[in-house]
């Protein structure tokens, strides 16, 4: 399997019971070696209502974390799970993106091209006065 260089691989044992509470960062991949767990995935918020998804993950499964947040792992019976951290970003890449993307030279990331200074000032619809003759 490969992986990227600057990941970091966690095994856990659980005894039967047993929960683990952790934060997993968006892109993190849980992966049950043996037993069953229960998955309890990051609270989020649905139309005013505080929710939770809860998996039910049986031996070999995997699940990819959409979202960065808070999860909790419960066994049912004694399980074994690994978990596979992405490397973290750079402190200074969002620095980076927020100024070159703005500028244009990232491609994904620019402004859209300024169309109204191509467009002439002449007089516009909304400043003009209709003339209509008075009724009788």
């Amino acid at each position: 399997m490969d992986r990227h260089p600057n990941t970091s691989t966690q095994s856990i044992e659980l005894a039967a019971g047993h929960v683990l509470r952790t934060y997993l960062s968006r892109g993190a991949v849980l992966h049950v070696a043996a037993g069953r767990v229960t998955l309890a995935g990051a609270p989020a918020w649905l139309s005013g209502t505080l929710v939770r998804a809860h998996l039910r993950l049986a031996e070999g499964a995997t699940e990819v974390a959409a979202d960065g947040g808070w999860v909790t792992i419960a066994a049912v019976g004694p399980a074994s799970v690994r978990l596979i951290r992405p490397a973290p970003h750079p402190w200074w890449s969002w620095l980076i993106k927020s100024r070159l993307g703005r500028s244009g030279l990232l491609p994904g990331n620019s402004w859209p091209p300024d169309t109204q200074a191509e467009v002439s000032s002449g007089p516009h619809a909304t400043t003009q006065r209709i003339k209509t003759p008075a009724r009788p």
